[in-house]
């Protein structure tokens, strides 16, 4: 569920409205004190390998759509038994990681492998 007016607003259809609309209507169902509703919640069954994700801050993305960085926290329900999540990069430079990635050599950007 997203609550990104302009952007990606979730439909309450029980309500009648979108859910940063709710936000707003109904603060205290949300117990929270910022402007928008700062949680997104995604639901993922993948079947194949994820893509690389790369999320920018709130200050690049303000600038850039005039929405809001994404912080990332994932809670796993199930997973295989060779189920695991790579993260983070070796190289030493923007201009290091970004030749790995044209030239497709993933092992040398993985940092950290966490294993089921």
């Amino acid at each position: 569920m997203v609550a990104l007016p302009g952007h990606a607003d979730y439909e309450v259809p029980e309500m009648n409205c979108t859910l940063s609309e709710l936000y707003v209507q109904k603060p205290e169902w949300f117990e929270c004190e910022t402007k928008q509703l700062p949680v997104r919640v995604n639901i993922l069954d993948p079947m194949e390998d994820l893509s690389i994700q790369i999320h920018p801050d709130d200050a690049f993305a303000k600038a850039y759509n005039g929405g809001r960085g994404k912080q990332e926290a994932w809670v796993i329900l199930d997973a295989p038994k060779d189920g695991y999540i790579e993260f983070g990069h070796w190289a030493n430079t923007k201009e290091e990681f970004m030749e790995w990635t044209r030239h497709k050599e993933w092992k040398n950007c993985y940092a950290i492998l966490l294993h089921q």
